[in-house]
């Protein structure tokens, strides 16, 4: 394994105050971290992953705008649907029960 990719992560307050390494290397503990696409955060709140998600795809829209000499709104459209909507749709349904109130 790759000491810089290996991470200690507490779900709760780290009440284990001892150090770990990895082939001699002490391994950074971490508030958040991202596995297989989805970023988890202490609390268990979807914050960073959306706000990461936002941000990705804000970017991609503007490259889009910017690259595209049409605005053809049936072209654009194709365009959110291909580049955009599926960074905004990955792994939703992790987070949709998060904010549920009974």
């Amino acid at each position: 394994m790759k000491p810089y990719k290996t991470l200690r992560y507490f779900l709760d307050h780290p009440k284990d105050k001892r150090t770990y390494t990895d082939s001699g290397h002490q391994l950074l503990v971490v508030t958040h971290c991202r596995d297989l696409g989805v970023i988890v955060a202490k609390n268990c709140q979807p914050r960073f992953h959306v706000n990461a998600n936002i941000a990705k795809a804000s970017q991609r829209a503007h490259a889009i705008l910017c690259c595209f000499q049409s605005r053809d709104p049936c072209a654009l459209l194709r365009a959110f649907k291909v580049y955009i909507l599926p960074i905004l749709e990955y792994v939703t349904t992790v987070w949709s029960p998060v904010q549920r109130r009974h």
